[in-house]
């Protein structure tokens, strides 16, 4: 369960660091489109799976 904690953590992380590296210009638009897409779709399914999980009693 921490695994997946982190894990979306992460993922969030790199979800808000994305818009930042298109500013500085480090990335081109079809790459940030892609890397936005990909990062948001990976971290709602983290997410949502890690919430839906029982806690083991």
């Amino acid at each position: 369960m921490k695994a997946m904690l982190g894990l979306s953590v992460v993922l969030l992380l790199a979800c808000t660091a994305t818009p930042f590296l298109f500013w500085q210009g480090r990335m081109s638009m079809e790459e940030y489109k892609t890397a936005l897409a990909v990062l948001s779709l990976a971290y709602f399914v983290v997410a949502t799976v890690y919430a839906t999980r029982r806690k083991p009693s």
